[in-house]
């Protein structure tokens, strides 16, 4: 390979575009993403979703108060606890009365 060539490669590879998680990484952001989710068509209310992170991250919540013996187990506690804010939004949603107000007068 000649030297202009290699010369070339080494600023071609400068100018690849980085991946979101390195991108985050290298400004020492916090970053997650679901990489994918697997539902058991037989049973849809089982399955999983496999998630992907930076050490930001995982930083990011230890700060706010989650603990482990791993990231992994660090991860899975907020993401345990994401759903099950999801869930009990959802729950909250559906008790909501938007007339309430009105139904009272009644």
């Amino acid at each position: 390979m000649a030297f202009v060539d290699k010369i070339k490669k080494f600023f071609k590879r400068k100018e690849q575009v980085r991946s979101e998680k390195e991108k985050a990484t290298l400004a020492g952001e916090p970053w997650v993403t679901v990489l994918k989710v697997d539902i058991d068509p037989n049973s849809p209310a089982q399955g999983y979703f496999e998630l992907d992170w930076n050490d930001h991250f995982v930083t990011m919540l230890s700060r706010a108060g989650y603990a482990g013996p791993s990231a992994d187990s660090i991860v899975d506690q907020w993401f345990s606890d994401l759903c099950n804010g999801i869930a009990r939004s959802q729950l909250e949603e559906e008790k909501f009365i938007a007339n309430a107000d009105i139904l009272q007068k009644r």
